[in-house]
Protein backbone atom coordinates (compact mmCIF):
# COMPACT_ATOMS: atom_id res chain seq x y z
CA UNK A 1 0.00 0.00 0.00
CA UNK A 2 1.45 3.29 -0.87
CA UNK A 3 0.86 5.77 1.72
CA UNK A 4 3.52 8.48 0.73
CA UNK A 5 1.73 12.22 0.24
CA UNK A 6 -1.14 11.10 2.41
CA UNK A 7 -2.63 13.71 5.19
CA UNK A 8 -3.74 11.36 7.62
CA UNK A 9 -4.06 13.32 10.17
CA UNK A 10 -6.90 15.45 9.05
CA UNK A 11 -8.91 12.45 8.49
CA UNK A 12 -12.67 13.47 9.80
CA UNK A 13 -13.97 11.07 12.63
CA UNK A 14 -15.02 7.81 11.68
CA UNK A 15 -18.83 8.51 12.50
CA UNK A 16 -18.96 11.08 9.57
CA UNK A 17 -18.31 9.16 6.19
CA UNK A 18 -19.60 5.95 7.73
CA UNK A 19 -23.19 7.87 8.51
CA UNK A 20 -23.41 8.00 4.69
CA UNK A 21 -21.51 4.78 3.78
CA UNK A 22 -23.85 2.97 6.26
CA UNK A 23 -27.34 4.46 4.80
CA UNK A 24 -26.63 4.08 1.18
CA UNK A 25 -27.63 0.39 1.04
CA UNK A 26 -30.91 0.71 1.85
CA UNK A 27 -31.79 2.78 -1.03
CA UNK A 28 -30.70 -0.28 -3.04
CA UNK A 29 -32.84 -2.29 -0.96
CA UNK A 30 -35.98 -0.10 -1.76
CA UNK A 31 -35.44 -0.15 -5.19
CA UNK A 32 -35.02 -3.51 -5.36
CA UNK A 33 -38.24 -4.44 -3.74
CA UNK A 34 -40.03 -2.12 -5.90
CA UNK A 35 -38.67 -3.65 -8.72
CA UNK A 36 -40.14 -6.94 -7.47
CA UNK A 37 -43.24 -5.08 -6.74
CA UNK A 38 -43.68 -3.18 -9.51
CA UNK A 39 -41.92 -5.50 -12.58
CA UNK A 40 -43.91 -4.61 -15.51
CA UNK A 41 -43.70 -0.90 -15.05
CA UNK A 42 -39.93 -0.88 -14.40
CA UNK A 43 -39.09 -2.34 -17.54
CA UNK A 44 -41.73 -0.17 -19.46
CA UNK A 45 -39.07 2.28 -20.37
CA UNK A 46 -37.80 5.30 -18.39
CA UNK A 47 -40.48 7.27 -18.59
CA UNK A 48 -42.66 5.03 -16.23
CA UNK A 49 -43.37 6.99 -12.73
CA UNK A 50 -41.89 3.45 -11.05
CA UNK A 51 -38.99 3.94 -13.28
CA UNK A 52 -38.41 7.39 -12.58
CA UNK A 53 -38.73 6.44 -8.71
CA UNK A 54 -36.26 3.43 -8.95
CA UNK A 55 -33.68 5.51 -10.81
CA UNK A 56 -33.63 8.39 -8.05
CA UNK A 57 -33.74 5.83 -5.07
CA UNK A 58 -30.75 4.20 -6.77
CA UNK A 59 -28.68 7.60 -7.95
CA UNK A 60 -29.39 9.88 -5.25
CA UNK A 61 -30.50 7.62 -2.52
CA UNK A 62 -27.45 4.85 -2.95
CA UNK A 63 -24.91 6.98 -5.64
CA UNK A 64 -24.92 10.21 -4.16
CA UNK A 65 -24.87 9.09 -0.21
CA UNK A 66 -22.06 6.92 -0.85
CA UNK A 67 -20.02 9.51 -2.95
CA UNK A 68 -21.14 12.36 -0.43
CA UNK A 69 -19.44 10.04 1.97
CA UNK A 70 -16.57 9.43 0.16
CA UNK A 71 -15.36 12.73 -0.48
CA UNK A 72 -15.41 14.04 3.18
CA UNK A 73 -13.25 11.07 3.92
CA UNK A 74 -10.98 11.73 0.38
CA UNK A 75 -10.62 15.37 0.17
CA UNK A 76 -8.80 15.57 4.03
CA UNK A 77 -6.65 12.80 2.81
CA UNK A 78 -5.42 13.87 -0.47
CA UNK A 79 -5.10 17.65 0.52
CA UNK A 80 -4.50 18.41 4.70
CA UNK A 81 -7.78 20.34 4.37
CA UNK A 82 -11.02 19.13 5.51
CA UNK A 83 -14.06 20.30 3.47
CA UNK A 84 -15.08 23.80 5.23
CA UNK A 85 -17.54 23.11 8.48
CA UNK A 86 -17.57 19.43 8.41
CA UNK A 87 -18.99 18.12 11.58
CA UNK A 88 -21.86 21.04 11.35
CA UNK A 89 -22.68 20.28 8.12
CA UNK A 90 -22.64 16.74 7.61
CA UNK A 91 -25.26 15.94 9.88
CA UNK A 92 -27.58 18.51 8.29
CA UNK A 93 -26.56 16.92 4.26
CA UNK A 94 -26.80 13.54 5.41
CA UNK A 95 -30.44 13.96 7.32
CA UNK A 96 -31.58 16.10 4.12
CA UNK A 97 -30.21 13.74 1.27
CA UNK A 98 -32.18 10.89 3.13
CA UNK A 99 -35.59 13.24 3.81
CA UNK A 100 -35.61 14.57 -0.14
CA UNK A 101 -34.78 11.22 -2.01
CA UNK A 102 -37.78 9.63 -0.28
CA UNK A 103 -39.81 12.33 -0.45
CA UNK A 104 -38.99 12.89 -3.65
CA UNK A 105 -39.55 9.37 -4.47
CA UNK A 106 -43.19 9.16 -2.83
CA UNK A 107 -44.00 11.91 -5.11
CA UNK A 108 -43.39 10.09 -8.41
CA UNK A 109 -44.99 6.91 -7.23
CA UNK A 110 -48.30 9.04 -5.70
CA UNK A 111 -48.03 11.74 -8.12
CA UNK A 112 -48.75 14.28 -5.85
CA UNK A 113 -47.20 18.31 -6.72
CA UNK A 114 -46.57 18.41 -2.25
CA UNK A 115 -44.36 15.66 -2.46
CA UNK A 116 -42.11 17.29 -4.97
CA UNK A 117 -42.34 20.86 -3.06
CA UNK A 118 -40.54 19.63 -0.31
CA UNK A 119 -38.02 17.27 -2.09
CA UNK A 120 -36.94 20.62 -4.10
CA UNK A 121 -36.28 21.84 -0.56
CA UNK A 122 -34.92 19.20 1.09
CA UNK A 123 -32.72 18.46 -2.13
CA UNK A 124 -31.69 21.87 -2.39
CA UNK A 125 -30.04 21.77 1.22
CA UNK A 126 -28.53 18.38 0.78
CA UNK A 127 -26.72 18.53 -2.34
CA UNK A 128 -26.45 22.71 -2.14
CA UNK A 129 -24.83 23.10 1.03
CA UNK A 130 -22.26 20.22 0.12
CA UNK A 131 -22.01 21.51 -2.76
CA UNK A 132 -21.24 25.26 -1.68
CA UNK A 133 -19.10 23.78 1.23
CA UNK A 134 -16.63 22.26 -1.42
CA UNK A 135 -16.46 24.98 -4.02
CA UNK A 136 -15.54 27.37 -0.80
CA UNK A 137 -12.33 24.70 0.28
CA UNK A 138 -11.74 24.26 -3.69
CA UNK A 139 -11.24 27.72 -4.80
CA UNK A 140 -8.70 28.32 -2.08
CA UNK A 141 -5.45 28.09 -2.17
CA UNK A 142 -4.93 23.95 -2.00
CA UNK A 143 -1.46 22.53 -2.45
CA UNK A 144 -3.01 19.12 -3.42
CA UNK A 145 -2.48 16.43 -5.87
CA UNK A 146 -3.92 16.82 -9.05
CA UNK A 147 -7.05 15.00 -8.52
CA UNK A 148 -7.75 18.76 -7.07
CA UNK A 149 -8.10 19.69 -10.64
CA UNK A 150 -10.56 17.51 -11.50
CA UNK A 151 -12.39 17.76 -8.36
CA UNK A 152 -12.96 21.09 -9.21
CA UNK A 153 -14.07 20.49 -12.68
CA UNK A 154 -16.55 17.52 -10.72
CA UNK A 155 -18.28 20.64 -8.50
CA UNK A 156 -18.48 22.38 -11.65
CA UNK A 157 -20.46 18.77 -13.37
CA UNK A 158 -22.48 18.90 -9.74
CA UNK A 159 -24.07 22.13 -9.90
CA UNK A 160 -25.38 21.52 -13.37
CA UNK A 161 -26.87 18.27 -12.72
CA UNK A 162 -28.36 19.93 -9.56
CA UNK A 163 -29.86 22.56 -11.46
CA UNK A 164 -31.07 20.58 -14.03
CA UNK A 165 -32.83 18.28 -11.38
CA UNK A 166 -34.20 21.16 -9.63
CA UNK A 167 -35.71 22.88 -12.63
CA UNK A 168 -37.39 19.34 -12.92
CA UNK A 169 -38.34 18.72 -9.96
CA UNK A 170 -40.09 22.60 -9.79
CA UNK A 171 -42.09 21.33 -13.30
CA UNK A 172 -43.36 18.60 -11.19
CA UNK A 173 -44.15 20.94 -8.21
CA UNK A 174 -46.02 23.62 -9.86
CA UNK A 175 -47.34 22.03 -12.60
CA UNK A 176 -49.79 24.98 -13.56
CA UNK A 177 -46.27 26.88 -15.06
CA UNK A 178 -46.16 24.33 -18.04
CA UNK A 179 -42.38 23.57 -17.79
CA UNK A 180 -41.01 21.84 -20.92
CA UNK A 181 -39.16 19.30 -18.44
CA UNK A 182 -38.93 16.41 -20.92
CA UNK A 183 -36.27 19.02 -22.84
CA UNK A 184 -33.84 18.84 -19.87
CA UNK A 185 -34.31 15.15 -18.70
CA UNK A 186 -31.36 13.79 -20.94
CA UNK A 187 -29.01 16.79 -19.86
CA UNK A 188 -30.07 15.84 -16.15
CA UNK A 189 -28.74 12.17 -17.15
CA UNK A 190 -26.19 12.70 -19.27
CA UNK A 191 -24.64 15.73 -16.81
CA UNK A 192 -25.19 13.40 -13.99
CA UNK A 193 -23.79 10.26 -15.22
CA UNK A 194 -21.30 11.40 -17.89
CA UNK A 195 -20.10 14.74 -16.23
CA UNK A 196 -20.34 14.29 -12.29
CA UNK A 197 -19.78 10.95 -11.89
CA UNK A 198 -17.35 9.44 -14.15
CA UNK A 199 -15.31 12.64 -13.44
CA UNK A 200 -15.40 11.54 -9.93
CA UNK A 201 -14.95 8.14 -10.10
CA UNK A 202 -11.86 9.44 -12.55
CA UNK A 203 -10.73 11.97 -9.42
CA UNK A 204 -11.02 9.06 -6.87
CA UNK A 205 -9.61 6.45 -9.09
CA UNK A 206 -6.26 8.23 -9.96
CA UNK A 207 -5.72 7.99 -6.11
CA UNK A 208 -6.75 4.94 -4.60
CA UNK A 209 -5.77 2.79 -7.13
CA UNK A 210 -2.51 4.18 -6.65
CA UNK A 211 -2.32 3.92 -3.14
CA UNK A 212 -4.27 0.61 -2.78
CA UNK A 213 -2.99 -1.23 -5.76
CA UNK A 214 0.64 0.05 -6.30
CA UNK A 215 0.19 1.05 -9.56
CA UNK A 216 1.67 3.76 -11.12
CA UNK A 217 0.98 7.37 -10.57
CA UNK A 218 -1.35 8.69 -12.98
CA UNK A 219 0.35 11.42 -15.04
CA UNK A 220 -1.02 15.02 -14.52
CA UNK A 221 -1.28 15.48 -17.78
CA UNK A 222 -3.46 12.66 -18.42
CA UNK A 223 -6.02 14.04 -15.50
CA UNK A 224 -6.02 17.22 -16.76
CA UNK A 225 -6.54 16.57 -20.64
CA UNK A 226 -9.00 14.21 -19.89
CA UNK A 227 -11.32 15.62 -17.34
CA UNK A 228 -11.33 19.22 -19.04
CA UNK A 229 -12.28 17.55 -22.50
CA UNK A 230 -15.48 15.91 -21.16
CA UNK A 231 -16.75 19.38 -19.84
CA UNK A 232 -15.93 21.25 -22.89
CA UNK A 233 -17.91 18.03 -24.78
CA UNK A 234 -20.45 18.29 -22.57
CA UNK A 235 -21.04 22.01 -22.73
CA UNK A 236 -21.12 22.45 -26.70
CA UNK A 237 -22.96 19.14 -26.79
CA UNK A 238 -25.75 20.65 -24.34
CA UNK A 239 -26.14 24.27 -26.21
CA UNK A 240 -26.31 22.22 -29.21
CA UNK A 241 -28.66 20.19 -28.05
CA UNK A 242 -31.16 23.07 -26.84
CA UNK A 243 -30.74 24.74 -30.08
CA UNK A 244 -32.59 21.91 -31.48
CA UNK A 245 -31.07 22.40 -34.76
CA UNK A 246 -30.13 18.40 -35.82
CA UNK A 247 -26.90 19.59 -36.44
CA UNK A 248 -24.18 17.29 -37.71
CA UNK A 249 -22.04 18.76 -34.39
CA UNK A 250 -24.44 16.36 -32.73
CA UNK A 251 -22.96 13.36 -34.30
CA UNK A 252 -19.09 15.05 -33.85
CA UNK A 253 -20.05 15.35 -29.64
CA UNK A 254 -21.29 11.95 -29.48
CA UNK A 255 -18.46 10.99 -31.27
CA UNK A 256 -15.66 12.72 -29.22
CA UNK A 257 -17.40 11.73 -25.56
CA UNK A 258 -17.49 8.02 -26.88
CA UNK A 259 -13.66 8.49 -27.47
CA UNK A 260 -13.03 9.80 -23.62
CA UNK A 261 -14.81 7.28 -22.21
CA UNK A 262 -12.93 4.67 -24.26
CA UNK A 263 -10.04 6.22 -23.44
CA UNK A 264 -10.88 6.77 -19.72
CA UNK A 265 -11.24 2.73 -19.29
CA UNK A 266 -8.72 1.63 -21.52
CA UNK A 267 -6.01 4.05 -19.86
CA UNK A 268 -7.14 2.95 -16.36
CA UNK A 269 -7.16 -0.85 -17.38
CA UNK A 270 -3.59 -0.23 -18.16
CA UNK A 271 -2.33 1.35 -15.03
CA UNK A 272 -4.06 -1.46 -13.05
CA UNK A 273 -2.41 -4.40 -15.12
CA UNK A 274 1.12 -2.55 -14.30
CA UNK A 275 0.35 -3.33 -10.54
CA UNK A 276 2.74 -4.32 -8.27
CA UNK A 277 1.31 -6.09 -5.65
CA UNK A 278 -0.60 -8.77 -7.47
CA UNK A 279 -2.11 -10.44 -4.64
CA UNK A 280 -5.35 -11.90 -4.90
CA UNK A 281 -7.66 -8.78 -4.61
CA UNK A 282 -11.51 -8.64 -5.20
CA UNK A 283 -11.69 -4.69 -5.74
CA UNK A 284 -9.25 -5.40 -8.64
CA UNK A 285 -11.59 -7.52 -10.05
CA UNK A 286 -14.74 -4.74 -9.71
CA UNK A 287 -12.62 -2.13 -11.06
CA UNK A 288 -11.86 -4.44 -14.69
CA UNK A 289 -15.75 -5.39 -14.57
CA UNK A 290 -16.56 -1.54 -13.99
CA UNK A 291 -14.14 -0.20 -16.84
CA UNK A 292 -15.94 -3.42 -19.26
CA UNK A 293 -19.04 -1.85 -18.48
CA UNK A 294 -18.54 1.54 -20.12
CA UNK A 295 -16.66 -0.10 -23.50
CA UNK A 296 -19.30 -2.21 -24.26
CA UNK A 297 -22.00 0.49 -23.85
CA UNK A 298 -20.35 2.27 -26.62
CA UNK A 299 -20.18 -0.13 -28.48
CA UNK A 300 -23.93 -1.04 -28.03
CA UNK A 301 -24.95 2.77 -28.62
CA UNK A 302 -22.97 3.18 -31.82
CA UNK A 303 -24.07 -0.89 -33.54
CA UNK A 304 -27.81 0.13 -32.33
CA UNK A 305 -27.41 3.52 -34.03
CA UNK A 306 -26.60 1.86 -37.09
CA UNK A 307 -28.64 -1.02 -37.25
CA UNK A 308 -31.13 -0.52 -34.83
CA UNK A 309 -31.43 -3.82 -33.78
CA UNK A 310 -33.43 -3.24 -30.06
CA UNK A 311 -36.12 -1.63 -29.49
CA UNK A 312 -35.95 2.03 -28.32
CA UNK A 313 -37.12 1.44 -25.01
CA UNK A 314 -35.35 -2.01 -24.05
CA UNK A 315 -32.13 0.28 -25.74
CA UNK A 316 -32.42 2.89 -23.53
CA UNK A 317 -32.79 0.70 -20.52
CA UNK A 318 -30.03 -1.53 -20.95
CA UNK A 319 -28.07 1.69 -21.77
CA UNK A 320 -28.83 2.96 -17.96
CA UNK A 321 -27.88 -0.63 -16.32
CA UNK A 322 -24.66 -0.69 -17.97
CA UNK A 323 -23.42 2.74 -16.89
CA UNK A 324 -25.36 2.96 -13.51
CA UNK A 325 -24.79 -0.60 -12.13
CA UNK A 326 -22.13 -1.80 -14.65
CA UNK A 327 -19.62 0.99 -14.42
CA UNK A 328 -20.50 3.21 -11.07
CA UNK A 329 -21.91 0.82 -8.90
CA UNK A 330 -19.41 -2.17 -9.44
CA UNK A 331 -16.79 0.78 -9.16
CA UNK A 332 -18.29 2.14 -5.91
CA UNK A 333 -18.79 -1.29 -4.24
CA UNK A 334 -15.18 -1.98 -4.87
CA UNK A 335 -14.45 0.84 -3.57
CA UNK A 336 -16.62 1.56 -0.57
CA UNK A 337 -15.25 -2.05 0.76
CA UNK A 338 -11.52 -1.18 0.55
CA UNK A 339 -12.30 2.81 1.62
CA UNK A 340 -14.20 1.61 5.08
CA UNK A 341 -12.04 -1.41 5.85
CA UNK A 342 -9.00 0.88 5.57
CA UNK A 343 -10.32 4.11 7.22
CA UNK A 344 -11.77 1.73 10.09
CA UNK A 345 -8.20 0.23 10.86
CA UNK A 346 -6.66 3.60 10.83
CA UNK A 347 -8.47 4.99 13.65
CA UNK A 348 -8.19 1.81 15.46
CA UNK A 349 -4.47 1.93 15.02
CA UNK A 350 -4.27 5.50 15.85
CA UNK A 351 -6.53 4.55 19.24
CA UNK A 352 -4.69 1.66 20.35
CA UNK A 353 -1.41 4.09 19.84
CA UNK A 354 -2.94 6.59 22.45
CA UNK A 355 -3.56 3.38 24.54
CA UNK A 356 -0.46 1.22 24.13
CA UNK A 357 -2.11 -1.85 26.51
CA UNK A 358 -4.54 -2.45 24.03
CA UNK A 359 -2.25 -3.14 20.76
CA UNK A 360 -2.96 -6.60 20.83
CA UNK A 361 -6.87 -5.99 20.44
CA UNK A 362 -6.26 -4.07 17.12
CA UNK A 363 -7.76 -6.56 14.21
CA UNK A 364 -5.65 -7.22 10.86
CA UNK A 365 -7.21 -4.99 8.23
CA UNK A 366 -8.20 -7.81 6.33
CA UNK A 367 -11.07 -9.30 9.05
CA UNK A 368 -12.75 -6.17 8.98
CA UNK A 369 -14.52 -6.87 5.18
CA UNK A 370 -12.69 -10.06 4.34
CA UNK A 371 -11.71 -11.26 1.07
CA UNK A 372 -14.26 -13.89 1.11
CA UNK A 373 -17.19 -11.49 1.58
CA UNK A 374 -15.91 -9.35 -0.88
CA UNK A 375 -15.67 -12.17 -3.63
CA UNK A 376 -19.67 -13.27 -2.58
CA UNK A 377 -20.17 -9.58 -2.96
CA UNK A 378 -18.35 -9.81 -6.38
CA UNK A 379 -20.76 -12.89 -7.55
CA UNK A 380 -23.87 -11.94 -6.37
CA UNK A 381 -23.19 -8.54 -8.26
CA UNK A 382 -22.01 -10.19 -11.71
CA UNK A 383 -25.59 -12.22 -10.86
CA UNK A 384 -27.50 -9.59 -9.93
CA UNK A 385 -26.00 -7.26 -13.27
CA UNK A 386 -26.77 -10.49 -16.51
CA UNK A 387 -29.95 -11.24 -14.65
CA UNK A 388 -31.26 -7.40 -15.10
CA UNK A 389 -29.72 -7.24 -18.22
CA UNK A 390 -31.34 -10.51 -19.19
CA UNK A 391 -35.11 -9.07 -17.79
CA UNK A 392 -35.23 -6.64 -20.12
CA UNK A 393 -35.77 -8.74 -22.76
CA UNK A 394 -37.31 -11.30 -21.14
CA UNK A 395 -39.70 -10.07 -18.57
CA UNK A 396 -40.36 -12.98 -16.77
CA UNK A 397 -36.81 -12.93 -15.16
CA UNK A 398 -38.02 -9.55 -13.70
CA UNK A 399 -39.42 -10.73 -10.19
CA UNK A 400 -36.10 -12.87 -10.06
CA UNK A 401 -33.83 -9.84 -10.91
CA UNK A 402 -35.29 -7.46 -8.12
CA UNK A 403 -34.24 -10.45 -5.58
CA UNK A 404 -30.74 -10.94 -6.31
CA UNK A 405 -30.46 -6.87 -6.73
CA UNK A 406 -31.92 -7.12 -2.92
CA UNK A 407 -29.07 -9.26 -2.32
CA UNK A 408 -26.41 -7.52 -3.76
CA UNK A 409 -27.31 -4.89 -1.74
CA UNK A 410 -28.18 -6.51 1.67
CA UNK A 411 -24.77 -8.37 1.41
CA UNK A 412 -22.95 -5.05 1.18
CA UNK A 413 -25.12 -3.50 4.00
CA UNK A 414 -24.00 -7.21 6.10
CA UNK A 415 -20.31 -6.43 5.05
CA UNK A 416 -20.69 -2.68 6.09
CA UNK A 417 -22.36 -3.23 9.22
CA UNK A 418 -19.90 -6.27 10.42
CA UNK A 419 -16.94 -4.09 9.94
CA UNK A 420 -18.84 -1.81 12.16
CA UNK A 421 -19.53 -3.61 14.85
CA UNK A 422 -16.00 -5.12 14.94
CA UNK A 423 -14.80 -1.47 14.75
CA UNK A 424 -17.11 -0.74 18.08
CA UNK A 425 -16.01 -4.07 19.94
CA UNK A 426 -12.35 -3.72 19.30
CA UNK A 427 -12.73 0.34 20.54
CA UNK A 428 -13.81 -0.76 23.69
CA UNK A 429 -11.46 -3.67 24.75
CA UNK A 430 -8.54 -1.11 23.09
CA UNK A 431 -9.94 1.73 25.88
CA UNK A 432 -10.20 -0.62 28.52
CA UNK A 433 -7.15 -2.79 28.47
CA UNK A 434 -4.85 -2.46 31.13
Amino acid sequence: MRMSGLSLDSMPPLSIPLRFFLSAPWFGVLASLLVMVEPDAILNGRWSIEMLAFTHLITLGFMMMIMTGALFQFIPVITGHSIPGTRKISPIIHITLITGTLVLVAGFLHTQAIFFQFAVIFLLIAVGLFAVALTRLLLSNIVGKEAIFVLRLVNIALFITLGLGIYMAIAYALPHLGINMRLYTDLHMVWGLLGWTILLVIAVSSQVIPMFHVTPVFPANYLKFLSVSIVIILIFGSWDYLSQTNSILANVFEILLSLAVIFFALFTLRMISKRKRKVKDMTIRFWKLALVMPLLAVCIYWLNGILLMIPNNKYELLLGLLIVFGFTISSILGMSQKIVSFITYIHLQRLSMKYPMGMEYLPNMQILITVKSQEIQFYIHITALVTMASAIFFPFLAILAGGILLLDFAWLNYSLIKCTLIYKEARKKITEAK
